[in-house]
Order: C-alpha cells, then sequence, then structure tokens
C-alpha cells in the first residue's frame, strides 16, 4: 500500500458564529370575537390579533390542541391558505372573510390597505400576507344594524386613538 503525502496546507476557519434566533413580534389580540361580536372565553388567533369563540369558528376540544387560526387565513371561496394561494389574502376588516387573488368579488371592494388601525394600537402592523378591505357583503350590510353599527363606532375609536397617539409622537 502506497500513500502519498499532500503539500496543501490545510486551514482551520474559527468557529462559525451562533445564528441569532429571530422572535416574533409579539402582539395583543381583539377582546370580542370575530363572528358574534361578544367577549367571554375566546381562542387566539395564532396568526393575527383575531380571537373568536370555538361555537362560533365550530371548533372541537380536540381541534384546541393544535394552533388555531381565524378564517380570515383561508380563501372564503376555494379555501386555500395564504400559502397556497400566492402569499396573500384580500381580508374583510369587519367580518370573517378573506379572498385570494383568483376568487376576489370583481366588484363592491372597499380597499383600506395594508393595516388597520385597530391592529396599530395592538401592535400588529402590516404584512406581506394580507391586504384590507371592506367585502361585497360587508358592503351590503345595513349601515344601521346593531352588528355593524357597533363595528363602525369600533373602528372610529381605533383611528381615533391612533391619531392622538401620533399627534402626542410628533408633538415631543
Amino acid at each position: 500500500m502506497t500513500f502519498i503525502a499532500s503539500s496543501v496546507t490545510e486551514t482551520i476557519a474559527p468557529p462559525a458564529p451562533k445564528p441569532v434566533k429571530k422572535t416574533k413580534k409579539k402582539f395583543e389580540s381583539e377582546e370580542s370575537c370575530i363572528h358574534c361580536r361578544d367577549g367571554g372565553e375566546l381562542v387566539l388567533c395564532a396568526g393575527c390579533p383575531r380571537v373568536f369563540h370555538p361555537n362560533c369558528h365550530e371548533l372541537t376540544n380536540a381541534d384546541l390542541r393544535y394552533q388555531v387560526y381565524c378564517s380570515q387565513h383561508a380563501c372564503a371561496s376555494c379555501y386555500r391558505s395564504t400559502a397556497d394561494c400566492g402569499g396573500m389574502h384580500l381580508r374583510c376588516r369587519s367580518c370573517l372573510q378573506a379572498f385570494c387573488k383568483d376568487c376576489s368579488p370583481e366588484d363592491d371592494l372597499d380597499t383600506i390597505g395594508e393595516t388597520l388601525s385597530e391592529f396599530l394600537l395592538l401592535n400588529y402592523g402590516p404584512v406581506a400576507t394580507a391586504y384590507y378591505m371592506k367585502c361585497h357583503d360587508c358592503y351590503a350590510e345595513n349601515p344601521n344594524s346593531p352588528l355593524w353599527t357597533e363595528w363602525a363606532w369600533d373602528i372610529s375609536q381605533a383611528e381615533k386613538e391612533l391619531e392622538e397617539r401620533y399627534a402626542e409622537g410628533v408633538s415631543r
């Protein structure tokens, strides 16, 4: 057996630094169910500030053992997840519907933007997977219905509080 020695010198690199573990930004959750607008014992969506009652979201006790997402993380028409439909859903501000690009209604969409004032107050800013709007059903909703009146009041209060926070920050 013959061994051939190499004249190549081996350099030893210093150990690579340990990767910094990224932590998700913490956000608070809403205080009332996205389905019925009541409080009580609520389940937190694992992906956004939305909350819901297990019964309103048709969850079993077995379902509650896992991370649960609100209905705005799947298209209301084709049921595809955000990841399965190109990475973004149009999410309604005031109801539980969300739509992928392929299924979004062509009319009566009142676009809002990449974030909601009520979410900013909960430390949940813009995300690449959502763009907010008022859907065709909410657009057609009677503006005098109790549910819509409550949503409208909550939205106006959030916008007012956000403006006050902004004004305080600017004046400092």
